[in-house]
């Protein structure tokens, strides 16, 4: 499930950055990260931090979409350990 999650984080930031018509070359220097670590954000891997996810969306002019985060209060058994 957070792969997934990740794997549309990522995609959804290709499709802005294509949007704006950014290269990658130019984000990742905007955003102070590697191609290669640009490319591990896009493909949604879970070893990224997320201050290199906040740097990229900074540069998107997305940084207020990280206010989103944790505001909807969800009830359920997401987060608990599998038995």
């Amino acid at each position: 499930m957070l792969e997934n999650i990740l794997r549309s984080v990522g995609e959804n930031i290709k499709l802005a950055r294509l949007r704006r018509k950014i290269t990658t070359t130019t984000l990742a220097e905007r955003a102070g990260i590697s191609r290669v670590t640009l490319r591990r954000v896009k493909n949604g891997e879970s070893g990224v931090t997320i201050g290199v996810y906040a740097s990229v969306l900074f540069c998107l002019a997305l940084e207020k979409d990280l206010l989103l985060l944790g505001t909807k209060i969800h009830w359920g058994d997401a987060c608990k350990m599998p038995n």
